[in-house]
């Protein structure tokens, strides 16, 4: 994470593509903030998905544009 801390701070526009298990996919674009202290990242420590898994920090996505995607 220390990496994509600096990262984010040269650049923090990003462009994420998800698919659900039923194959709907899409791309996120927007900036994101990296956290390595505070609400986020106690947010993130706190999700049941990352239990057992150390968490070095939270990166907060500002969404501005939402593209659906072909399965």
């Amino acid at each position: 994470m220390k990496r994509t801390g600096e990262n984010l701070k040269e650049n923090n526009n990003v462009c994420l593509a998800v698919w659900n298990e039923k194959e709907e996919g899409y791309k996120l674009i927007g900036k994101a903030k990296y956290f390595s202290s505070g609400k986020w990242l106690k947010f993130v420590k706190q999700m049941p998905e990352n239990k057992g898994f150390p968490s070095k920090g939270a990166i907060l996505v500002t969404v501005s544009k939402l593209i659906e995607l072909g399965g």
